[in-house]
């Protein structure tokens, strides 16, 4: 068999490349700051604290890295699949049915990953940083992860740019006055001219600053999105294909629109008495196999979201960790119900 290729193994199998990288820009921004940036504590604005609590939130961002990438997403496998069948199916977004490619039944929210090859419990992505599912039990650890990600680069942003600020003020830069080199000229210091003379005598900081402030926006805006998920009681996966279903609404209304206008037939809705058919987890298509015709008239709601508490507390107490799984005999007596059942049928 042909080995997989450098693509395939960087993009759809398990490695830690990303995770390597990340380990590379906090311990090699952390050395930075300990070359460039600590002499200058303590300071005007800076205690010697500092000198501290740098390292202290270091530390506590790379255990959050190293605790987030080895938890346990939620991995479900004929033994387990009970303890993750907790939430109903909503009829749309997940019907009943099984996992083509690990046999056994999928529960709703859960999905296959393809590059773990492994069915997830409340799947939300897969995340090359950790190299790591995300799922209903490592949620929490990865949003830990991520928040003190965002404070160590608020931190680094805040802490060199008042070293910055101190030691332009401490040489009273902007009180100076400078030459022109191309016309000679004698001129006020303005902040563009202090800018680029911070900028060659201070490159490093300047630069760890530039990056940790554009890295820290970019974390900042990603935790924010998964706090409206959770608002919401949402999953990356799940706010994919309601994405989806929105457009479908949103076509379907077009298209009324469009035959109002012009006089033709709309197209078809399903009547009152077709509404609960149409999401019965039992007979329902799947949403990927639904025509226009088989969505209910109206977009019906998440039926997983249950209040802003009570979805934060989902993520901070995964249920299929508050419920004690089945044991081996009760899991014995199912299965001798389900062979008996099916000999008789």
């Amino acid at each position: 068999r042909r080995p997989p290729g450098c693509f395939d193994y960087v993009c759809n199998k398990p490695n830690p490349l990303l995770q390597v990288f990340y380990l590379g820009l906090v311990i090699g921004g952390f050395l930075v700051f300990q070359l460039y940036a600590a002499p200058h504590i303590p300071n005007k604005y800076l205690s010697e604290t500092h000198h501290y609590t740098s390292h202290l939130a270091v530390i506590v961002t790379l255990i959050s890295f190293l605790v987030a990438s080895r938890a346990n997403p939620g991995y479900i496998n004929k033994q387990n699949v009970e303890e993750f069948s907790h939430f109903p199916f909503d009829g749309l977004i997940f019907t009943p049915g099984d996992c083509k490619t690990c046999k056994h039944a999928k529960p709703a929210r859960s999905k296959h990953c393809a590059i773990c090859d492994a069915c997830v419990g409340k799947f939300d992505h897969h995340c090359p940083w950790i190299n790591n599912c995300v799922g209903e039990r490592n949620y929490r650890y990865f949003l830990a992860f991520v928040f003190c990600t965002m404070c160590l680069l608020a931190y680094s942003s805040v802490g060199i740019f008042l070293i910055l600020k101190d030691w332009v003020e401490e040489r009273d830069l902007m009180n100076r006055f400078y030459y022109d080199r191309a016309t000679g000229e004698r001129m006020q210091a303005d902040w563009t001219v202090v800018m680029t003379y911070v900028m060659v005598r201070q490159t490093y900081l300047v630069m760890l600053l530039f990056l940790s402030a554009v890295m820290g926006s970019v974390v900042f805006c990603f935790w924010a999105y998964h706090m409206s998920l959770i608002v919401r009681n949402l999953t990356t996966n799940e706010a994919g294909k309601w994405s989806s279903v929105a457009g479908f609404y949103k076509r379907r209304a077009k298209d009324l629109l469009k035959s109002k206008k012009e006089g033709t037939e709309p197209p078809p809705i399903p009547g009152p008495e077709e509404e609960a058919e149409l999401l019965n987890p039992e007979t329902a298509p799947a949403l990927a196999e639904r025509k226009y015709g088989q969505f209910p008239a109206k977009r019906p709601p998440n039926i997983y979201n249950r209040g802003i508490f009570a979805n934060f507390r989902e993520v901070l107490s995964p249920p299929s960790l508050r419920v004690a799984p089945p044991s081996a005999a009760a899991r014995r007596a199912r299965a001798k119900a389900k062979a008996a059942q099916a000999k008789q049928e």
